[in-house]
């Protein structure tokens, strides 16, 4: 069966849009250079894009080229009166069958209240599809230091654990060896979305971007670890059973532990290990490089 679906299947990933917002003036020829060459790097990244970009605005420009009836075009082939660019794209090309389309589909939509020719079309985009992840390495790569980190972390997180046990006075049996497990899956919480802010940070520095996680996302984390922590309160004071209350214990020292682990060894191991670069910045590097091929 599997052998059929790589035959058969679409091979392309995730649909995406370019979007482009008003005040661009596409009856200009640095515009459409702009757009054109646009299309063109998404159009040869192979590496990134399967499909695409298909959009109205390279349509409309090869259908001012063959129709009859179009307006007086400059050298550049755009309409020489800037409102017979709008007026003949709404009136003629988006009426077309083989383009109307773009109209139904909101690919382009016009501001009928608005003067400036500038305005005139509110928003419109360009749709193009993702290359399909076909290997598990295609991500792993990308998340690997980060992902190194947080097993740190977790297994710090564990060690510590084994010293709370002794504090505890619990022994290591089928009971606490079950709980020590499933506090791996609470520890985790407590480092992965620090390093998901950093990595997606666009400051400069480390140091700012440890700030910049800390400030943006460090309430969330310690809030969440607050609200376990006094919500299982009760269950500690009332319990009678003993595995609750192994469970309970164990749940506590995790929070405590990954709390501190989380808002005191992780940003202080970032400052100084951490990528300095942030996921836009690996992209646009891709990109130019892919270019440059």
């Amino acid at each position: 069966m599997f052998e059929y679906m790589n035959i058969y299947r679409n091979p392309t990933g995730q649909k995406f849009y370019i979007v482009i917002k008003e005040d661009t003036k596409y009856h200009e020829k640095h515009t459409k250079n702009d757009l054109l060459k646009l299309i063109d790097d998404f159009r040869h990244n192979e590496k990134w894009v399967s499909r695409g970009p298909y959009g109205w605005y390279e349509d409309y420009l090869n259908y001012l080229q063959t129709e009859d009836d179009v307006p007086t075009l400059d050298s550049d082939g755009l309409p020489v009166n800037p409102d017979e660019f709008y007026s003949y794209l709404q009136d003629s090309f988006l009426q077309n069958s083989d383009y109307i389309h773009y109209k139904l589909a909101s690919d382009i939509i016009f501001n009928e209240n608005e003067n400036d020719i500038n305005k005139q079309i509110e928003v419109s985009r360009l749709i193009f599809y993702s290359t399909d992840l076909l290997k598990t390495n295609d991500q792993v790569d990308f998340i690997f230091d980060n992902a190194i980190l947080i097993i740190l972390t977790i297994i710090m997180i564990d060690v510590d654990l084994y010293g709370f046990l002794w504090l505890m006075g619990l022994t290591i049996e089928s009971v606490s060896s079950v709980c020590l497990i499933m506090s791996v899956g609470f520890a985790v919480d407590y480092a992965v979305h620090i390093i998901h802010c950093y990595t997606t940070s666009k400051q400069k520095t480390r140091k700012e971007k440890v700030i910049q996680s800390i400030t943006k996302i460090g309430s969330s984390v310690l809030l969440g670890g607050l609200t376990t922590f006094f919500g299982l309160t009760p269950i500690i004071l009332f319990a009678t059973s003993e595995i609750f209350r192994i469970l309970v214990k164990i749940l506590y020292a995790t929070i405590i532990s990954g709390l501190l682990h989380g808002f005191v060894f992780l940003p202080v191991v970032l400052q100084f290990l951490g990528a300095k670069e942030s996921i836009s910045d690996i992209k646009q590097k891709e990109d130019e490089n892919n270019q440059t091929k």
